[in-house]
């Protein structure tokens, strides 16, 4: 195997992510590796190239990074190709990526939450749930600006005084007095936007800068 080309993969699993490891080798143009799929616990040959990664569903687009360990040049070249590659240099590291990941189902609970609260306060389902998607799906593209950092990127969706940073506070300071059971989809979150409709509904439409605040 040359130093920077990988002609044959083993994937032991065949999941969601091995799919989308296949689909994102074969959709890239060029030549693609040889891919061998197995199930998970399968055996590994003797002398074999063994390297853990952490590649998510994204691989499918070519657009997740993903942690390797340990760094092999050929190993990490086929990862750029799928979106980048993050080498970490021992186990404790990559175990540290891992545990991040585990945060994304969270992230996905938060959506319907939203969705379910707005529809208890006769919103049509369908209405709640493309206006959720549509504010996270921009959330997520401003992400793609690394120049700002992303206490930056929340500063800049919120005004003073506003419901962003109203929101905000309340979940925060919610979580710190709950612990870390206080997460999306928790009750900070239903009683933060109950708040901030409160507040709207209180407030008069006579230049009350609520109704311009995000």
């Amino acid at each position: 195997m040359e130093a920077d080309t990988v002609r044959r993969v083993g994937i032991i699993g065949v999941g969601e992510i091995g799919k989308a490891i296949v689909e994102g080798l074969r959709g890239g143009g060029g030549a693609s590796p040889e891919v061998f799929l197995s199930p998970r616990g399968a055996r590994v040959a003797t002398g074999a190239l063994i390297v853990r990664a952490i590649p998510l569903p994204a691989v499918r687009e070519r657009r997740s990074v993903t942690v390797t360990c340990p760094s092999h040049p050929a190993v990490d070249a086929l990862f750029e190709r799928l979106g980048g590659a993050l080498p970490v240099a021992d186990e404790d590291a990559f175990n540290v990526f891992s545990a991040l990941t585990g945060t994304l189902t969270a992230h996905y609970a938060y959506l319907p939450t939203l969705t379910s609260w707005a529809t208890g306060h006769g919103i049509a389902p369908d209405a709640a749930d493309r206006y959720v998607r549509g504010l996270f799906r921009n959330v997520g593209r401003s992400l793609n600006d690394e120049t700002r950092p992303p206490h930056q990127l929340a500063a800049d969706h919120e005004t003073p005084g506003g419901n962003n940073e109203a929101d905000s506070h309340h979940v925060v300071r919610s979580g710190q007095r709950r612990g870390p059971q206080a997460g999306p989809g928790r009750p900070p979150l239903r009683s933060g936007v109950t708040a901030s409709r409160l507040r709207l509904a209180s407030a008069t439409w006579n230049g009350d800068p609520l109704h311009a605040s995000r």
